[in-house]
């Protein structure tokens, strides 16, 4: 009986220490999304500050599609915040809504067909 104890005693040690060895790592993957979150943020408030109804369009796009960005999509929103830098009329081309209308794919036009069969092609904002 004494022996059962221990080993339920080791075993709930071990799973203490295995719990608490993740718990840093998971502390710093939300402190590193709260990083981008912010980041994303404040590249988005910058873009609205240029009062224009394009660029405040792909922003609240940008912010519906991406609540939670990930690093490859925070890159792309500074891509297209230089861009918009160097021309407001860049906006409109990146947002979903344009896309929709333009282009034969984001409307379902394309010749290509999903191997499972009718289904929405993916056409967030961006570039």
């Amino acid at each position: 009986m004494f022996r059962l104890i221990m080993v339920l005693i080791a075993v709930m040690a071990l799973s203490a220490l295995i719990n608490m060895s993740g718990s840093s790592e998971r502390a710093e993957m939300a402190h590193q999304a709260a990083q981008r979150l912010d980041a994303q943020d404040e590249i988005l408030t910058s873009l609205l500050a240029f009062n224009d109804k394009d660029v405040s369009a792909l922003a609240s796009e940008w912010r519906e599609e991406y609540p939670h960005p990930t690093p490859e999509q925070l890159s792309e929103l500074k891509d297209i915040q230089q861009r918009i830098k160097n021309d407001k009329k860049e906006a409109i081309k990146m947002t979903h809504t344009y896309k929709v209308e333009h282009n034969a794919y984001c409307r379902g036009e394309s010749e290509i067909e999903s191997v499972f069969g009718d289904s929405t092609p993916d056409c967030p904002p961006g570039l």
